[in-house]
Order: structure tokens, then C-alpha cells, then sequence
């Protein structure tokens, strides 16, 4: 018996060690739940104010791009008139320009072409007068030759 008494005083003790952990566990696990809870309530927290940040940030990020989008539109739609205006103006110069140069080239034609004719008509003056000359001078060489002949055969 003695045994059997020993065997359930042991048991006992183990059995109130086991209740003991038990209870030891249970306070854990309750203390960890408290944890985890308070834990996934912070993060509850934490994911809303990242999703109104996201919001926020969204609609700020869209207001910024609908301005900057209109303001984009407008200067490419300045831009656009003040290149086709200075296209208009430069496009009426250059016609303007082209016009006052063709005329000024075509009175230069004409008196360049006035003073060439005038010019060749003097040296073609100058070269008839010349051939003349050299047919005159050839003439009166060709009757002296032909008198000196005459003059030595008669010798």
C-alpha cells in the first residue's frame, strides 16, 4: 500500500505540476492572444492611414496631372499660333525679299547687258578698224615690194 500511496502522492504532484503548466500555458497563450490582438488592431490602424495616404496622394497626384496637362495643352496651343504667325511673317519677308532682289537683279541685268553690248560693239569697232589698218598696211607693203621688183629688173 505504502506503494500504491507513493504512486498516488507522485501522481498527484505530477498532476498538480501539469495544472500548473496549464495554467502556466493558458496565461501565456491569453497574454499572446492580448498581444496578437493589439498587435492586428495597430496594423488595422496603420493600413487605414496608408490607404487615406494612398487616397490623398492619388488625388493629389491626379489634380497635379489635370493642371499640368492643361497648362501643357495651353503653351503647345501658344506655340502653335506663334509659330504659324512668325511662319506667316518670315514666309511674307522672304516673298518681299525675293521680289526687291529679282528686280534689282534684272535692273542689273539690263545695264550689265547695256554696257557689255556697248562694249563688244566698241571692240568689234576696234577690231574692224584694226583689220582695216593691217589690210591698208599690207596693201601699201605689197605695192612697195612690187615697185622695188620693178625697179631692180630694170637695173
Amino acid at each position: 500500500m505504502v506503494l500504491v500511496e507513493e504512486f498516488n502522492s507522485n501522481l498527484k504532484l505530477v498532476f498538480e505540476g501539469f495544472s500548473a503548466l496549464d495554467r502556466k500555458i493558458d496565461t501565456a497563450v491569453e497574454s499572446l492572444t492580448e498581444r496578437i490582438d493589439h498587435v492586428d488592431y495597430k496594423v488595422e490602424v496603420l493600413n487605414k492611414k496608408i490607404d487615406d495616404v494612398e487616397q490623398r496622394l492619388s488625388t493629389r497626384i491626379d489634380d497635379v496631372e489635370q493642371r499640368l496637362s492643361t497648362r501643357i495643352d495651353d503653351v503647345e496651343q501658344r506655340l502653335s499660333t506663334r509659330i504659324d504667325d512668325v511662319e506667316q511673317r518670315l514666309s511674307t519677308r522672304i516673298d518681299d525679299v525675293e521680289q526687291r532682289l529679282s528686280t534689282r537683279i534684272d535692273d542689273v541685268e539690263q545695264r550689265l547687258s547695256g554696257r557689255i553690248d556697248g562694249v563688244e560693239q566698241h571692240l568689234s569697232d576696234s577690231i574692224d578698224g584694226v583689220a582695216s589698218e593691217i589690210a591698208a598696211h599690207r596693201n601699201n607693203t605689197e605695192l612697195h615690194s612690187i615697185e622695188k621688183r620693178r625697179s631692180v629688173k630694170r637695173a
